[in-house]
């Protein structure tokens, strides 16, 4: 049985799956270190670690443990593995990696020279959607805002017809930010999550663990706010994102 070593951040780890169940699937190893001693990640990123740790690995284990092939998810401590997945992030340094593979689910393929995943496929299982009576889900992080006028004049709508998961500071930011108040969704762990996101009929969002998770279910209608100086959320023919 093969074995699988990543050090986040969620969405990457979400984004690896293809990759993953390509390489015959296997035990997958987190490191909740954040790859503190990975050398990938202390020369690629700016505080030299992700910022995965112990209560990012109990969030999205029940849905890592609901995938078809893992076997298995555990804490790394050390363990030598067949597949390092943090090696994506050399591709995402490598001179016009960006211009190639653009993004982050095929950065991780790139990475063990694996064909192309089909922008159209889904490849995240959660279960039972949950449906609730507003059918628009938001999921907006501080990071990666791009329009925000487009959020203003739509914001009653919102307001009326949508509701909000993510963390409690992102739901407090965008509140606060146009001036709304917009019902709050919160979700035990990233299964649950998943679900919330699959029983809604729009999900909006920027670059965030959530988008991850919608492009993963293969959600029929996505509104993405993108930013083009970072590409790597970027799907290349996928049917039904709306980027804006």
């Amino acid at each position: 049985m093969a074995t699988f070593k990543h050090s986040g951040d969620l969405g990457d780890i979400v984004y690896a799956l293809p990759a993953i169940r390509a390489l015959g699937g296997g035990v997958l190893y987190l490191d909740t270190s954040g790859g503190a001693d990975e050398p990938i990640c202390r020369a690629q990123l700016v505080d030299g670690r992700t910022k995965f740790g112990q209560a990012g690995f109990d969030f999205i284990a029940p849905l890592l443990r609901a995938q078809r092939g893992i076997e298995a998810v555990e804490v790394w401590k050390g363990e030598s593995v067949d597949y390092n997945l943090d090696r994506f992030r050399d591709k995402v340094s490598e001179r016009n990696a960006r211009g190639k593979v653009r993004n982050l689910l095929e950065l991780h393929l790139a990475a063990f020279g694996l064909p192309a995943h089909d922008p159209n496929e889904a490849w995240l299982e959660c279960g039972e959607p949950i449906r609730l009576a507003k059918r628009i889900v938001v999921c907006r992080s501080p990071r990666y805002q791009t329009n925000y006028p487009w959020f203003v004049v739509r914001k009653f709508t919102l307001r009326d017809r949508a509701v909000f998961v993510g963390l409690p500071k992102e739901h407090e930011i965008f509140e606060y930010t146009f001036d709304i108040a917009i019902e709050y969704v919160p979700t035990r762990d990233a299964l649950q999550m998943a679900r919330v996101i699959a029983g809604g009929e729009t999900f909006i969002a920027n670059a965030t663990f959530g988008l991850a998770l919608a492009i993963g279910l293969g959600h029929a209608s996505i509104v993405h706010e993108f930013e083009p100086r970072f590409p790597t959320t970027h799907f290349e023919g996928r049917r039904n994102i709306t980027y804006v």
